[in-house]
């Protein structure tokens, strides 16, 4: 089973309830580059001129979580992941 398999595999066992190629604004398979710098859920910054393609997204209501998935390369996907809510 490759990554992204074991991805979806695990996506579905935390029973996802959104997800899909198309998120607000960002398209599977365009290139976005970051216009305002962020950190994401796990500390790693996004800075300003980072580029990547979008392939997917993932929404969890119950946990408030986002994730994104993305490539740098155009093949490797890298997860981003966020939550709207403050830690406990």
């Amino acid at each position: 089973m490759g990554k992204r398999d074991a991805m979806k595999a695990r996506r579905e066992e935390c029973s996802v309830t959104s997800s899909g190629s198309t998120h607000e604004f960002l398209t599977a398979w365009h290139w976005y580059r970051v216009v305002r710098a962020f950190a994401d859920f796990d500390g790693d910054l996004h800075p300003v001129g980072e580029t990547w393609q979008f392939c997917e997204y993932s929404f969890v209501p119950h946990e408030d979580s986002l994730s994104w998935f993305v490539s740098l390369n155009g093949s490797q996907e890298w997860q981003i992941r966020m939550q709207g809510r403050a830690e406990a």
